[in-house]
């Protein structure tokens, strides 16, 4: 072994390097602050790792980038691990660098002569904000793009420059592929080189303060073995820690970014604080006048806390109180979103639409990218199309018109019996002038249920499921009663279409009977000469058609389709 070292030490010297890096001289000896920056330094290098891994599946564009994140998490080995560790290593290396920073103030590692030293690592923290910035945009989903246009808005309320930072950020009339490409740019180019930069000259700047202070005869001691074996420790806590909420959390990734929708947008947690001061002091004040303040004071310690002229309590008030401020603000932030019953609502529709974004895009992701997954849902289109065509005359859920029936629940047991019992209740019939069907004698109001099964029956996909016994009983009722004179309930009977007045119920409830009364509702099959409802036949395709029948059967948990 000790000739191969000698050889090793003769060709490159890195026997030497190696022992003049272990013995390197630790100011003030071996202590745990001190292994904060280590520690920082290796989650920063776990960044780049990580980060680096994930640009060889990562398509940085506004059709494809939520795509290939779901590829990178589901397709690729221990690809959700390594966006977890990314993710919460963003969180790890902010916390670690308050922490630094916060250490080295107490034990004012700022004085001479370290004020350069001090000034390059509060710059570090702008930069590494910039970072977690522009990093939660690049998913490409409405956490991301709703929280970058707070940022943008933001931006443009900065006086003088506000707009044309706004614009440069933006790229184009709104945040899309331009946008994407620049904050990817940005993220994975421009600051990494700024930040391996600015890591230099203050790795530099803290070992010619260490060497004066080791001139003047201040007390030090070999790296190796006391503050070695601390910094591998914290580093080991840390990412232990960032290795366990990575593999059980994830990073977690909202549905696809969508600006027509109603997303309640909220920052990452470390810009939490700063939306809370939004809340109370408005634009430029809240969001650069106050923040910037309180840096340019943590910046001024080496004057306001000088040698000659000690200041403890000023320096300890100028670390703390922004400090603490920043706490009580983001705590404040999240016991109000805890305490708000909307934002809570739209948080679990989002967990709903990511869900379901992610179980749609398994069967492919649409040409026009991920947006369209839930746009183009069946469901969410028919509801869409509800709401543009028949809402206006058919309430639901008490919104929308009083012209027309009440589709709330259409087609299921409760619904089928209020329209066999009272036919003519404002809920049903009675706003129309298709109330000629006589109510159900209160003697005959025990055939309910079997009526009902019977109707429901003429679902060849619902029958199965139907008690037998209860569908036959309610056949022989549904004749005995003579409803078959106005309904036709097969190809024989004399009602419905064959001039009964009143829809034929054959194949009722069933995706063609529903196409079919949707195209041509005053078809002779369906309502003849007595309808007023339009005709979407030829304003509606069919594939509108499709997913206006989808919607409309979902009102029934039992037919819900693609759900």
């Amino acid at each position: 072994m000790s000739r191969w070292l000698a050889a090793l030490e003769d060709r490159t010297g890195a026997v030497s390097l190696a022992r003049r890096l272990l013995a390197r001289p630790v100011a003030g000896g071996p202590r745990w602050r001190h292994a904060l920056p280590a520690a920082l330094a290796a989650m920063l290098l776990l960044q780049a790792a990580t980060g680096l891994a994930m640009t060889f599946f990562y398509v940085p564009g506004a059709t494809t980038a939520w795509e290939s994140v779901v590829h990178l998490e589901e397709q690729v080995l221990l690809g959700g691990l390594v966006r977890g560790l990314h993710a919460f290593g963003a969180s790890a290396v902010i916390v670690l660098l308050a922490a630094h920073l916060l250490a080295g103030g107490l034990a004012r590692a700022y004085r001479r002569p370290r004020e350069a030293a001090w000034a390059s690592g509060l710059v570090l923290v702008p930069l590494v904000l910039t970072f977690g910035l522009t990093g939660y945009l690049l998913p490409w989903d409405q956490k991301g793009y709703w929280a970058t246009q707070v940022a943008v808005g933001i931006a443009r309320a900065t006086p003088l420059v506000g707009q044309a930072a706004g614009q440069v950020m933006q790229g184009g009339s709104e945040l899309g592929t331009l946008t994407l490409t620049r904050f990817y740019a940005l993220h994975t180019m421009l600051l990494p080189l700024l930040l391996l930069a600015l890591g230099v000259v203050h790795v530099a700047l803290v070992r010619r303060a260490a060497a004066i202070e080791a001139a003047e005869g201040a007390a030090a001691a070999p790296w190796w073995p006391g503050q070695a074996w601390r910094d591998a420790l914290a580093f080991a806590v840390v990412a232990l820690a960032v290795g366990l909420l990575a593999a059980t959390q994830g990073a977690g990734l909202d549905a696809p970014a969508d600006p027509a929708s109603d997303y309640s947008p909220r920052p990452e947690w470390y810009f939490a604080p700063l939306r809370q001061l939004l809340t109370v002091v408005p634009e430029p004040w809240g969001s650069l006048v106050v923040p910037g303040a309180a840096l340019l004071l943590v910046a001024a310690l080496p004057w306001l806390d000088p040698r000659d002229r000690p200041r403890p309590r000023l320096a300890r008030a100028v670390l703390l109180v922004p400090l603490v401020a920043a706490l009580l603000l983001g705590l404040r932030a999240a016991v109000s979103d805890a305490g708000d019953l909307e934002h809570r609502a739209a948080r679990a529709r989002a967990e709903a639409d990511a869900a379901l974004a992610r179980r749609l895009a398994k069967d492919g992701v649409p040409p026009g990218g991920a947006a369209e997954l839930l746009w183009r849902h069946p469901p969410r289109r028919g509801a869409r199309l509800f709401q543009t065509h028949c809402q206006g005359c058919h309430p639901l859920n008490g919104q929308g018109g009083e012209e027309a029936a009440d589709l709330g629940g259409f087609l299921t047991r409760a619904w089928l019996e209020g329209v066999i019992r009272h036919p003519r209740d404002l809920r049903f019939f009675g706003r129309t002038e298709l109330d000629d069907m006589p109510p159900l004698e209160r003697e005959d109001w025990p055939k309910l249920p079997a009526l009902v099964a019977f109707l429901r029956a003429q679902d060849p996909a619902l029958a199965p499921t139907l008690d037998a016994a209860l569908v036959a009983a309610g056949e022989e009722a549904y004749f005995a009663l003579e409803c078959h004179t106005c309904h036709a309930i097969t190809d024989d009977d004399e009602g419905g279409a064959l001039g009964g007045g009143a829809p034929s119920l054959q194949g009722y409830g069933t995706p063609e009977w529903l196409t079919a009364f949707l195209r041509d509702p005053g078809h002779e099959r369906f309502y003849g000469d007595s309808n007023h409802m339009p005709a979407y036949g030829g304003e509606l395709d069919e594939e509108e058609l499709a997913a206006l029948v989808v919607f409309l059967r979902g009102q029934d948990p039992a037919r819900a389709e693609g759900r």
